[in-house]
């Protein structure tokens, strides 16, 4: 899809490959949830990663309402940061 003449891992297997430890197979693993990655898929099927639409300090609320493992990846195209990597702030509040 990016035309990389090297190696570059997917979001997909660094969930894959982080969640192993916890002997979840590959085949367990769902179709990531992109929440701001901006994904543009033409008529013809062809699939762009464009530069996010989100701005800085948006942010996404979820209430697990059972035990989870969640595995939790931004995604390495250089593309879909608009080539800046940065950190993805997180916060895990049990209550």
């Amino acid at each position: 899809m990016y035309d990389k003449p090297h190696y570059h891992p997917s979001c997909f297997e660094n969930l894959a490959k982080n969640l192993a430890q916890f002997d979840i197979q590959t085949d367990d693993i769902p179709t990531a949830f992109n929440i701001f990655m901006n994904v543009q898929v033409a008529l013809d099927g062809r699939i762009q990663v464009a530069p996010p639409e989100s701005k800085a300090g948006d942010y996404v609320l979820f209430k697990a309402c059972m035990y989870l493992i969640i595995g939790l990846t931004a995604c390495s195209a250089e593309q879909s940061n608009n080539y800046r990597f940065k950190p993805i702030a997180y916060e895990i509040n049990p209550t």
